[in-house]
């Protein structure tokens, strides 16, 4: 089985309040895989996460759940984040696990 790494770069500035600042990017989405049509769907996707800047300390709320800052173990679709920082400033992203 071939694992592709896809890319995507996410860049949003939190600015709450105007003394705080950080970038949260979704550095890398790693597809799921299946192997045919018959066969259940290989759920090995994954998304990379990363919340920099001196906003931080950062909680994570993914659409599936998970409260950590990256996550894997994803099947095809897309997973949206909202990323609070220690001011309680919030940003929603998303991001789409391919096949």
């Amino acid at each position: 089985m071939k694992h592709v790494f896809y890319s995507i770069l996410i860049t949003l500035l939190l600015f709450c309040p105007k003394s705080a600042s950080a970038i949260i990017e979704i550095t890398g989405v790693t597809p799921a895989h299946s192997a045919s049509m018959s066969s259940p769907p290989d759920c090995s996707g994954s998304i990379d996460l990363t919340a920099t800047g001196n906003a931080g300390p950062f909680t994570f709320q993914w659409s599936n759940g998970a409260t950590t800052e990256d996550i894997n173990g994803l099947c095809k679709g897309t997973y949206y984040v909202t990323v609070t920082n220690n001011f309680g400033c919030t940003k929603v992203l998303s991001a789409t696990v391919q096949d």
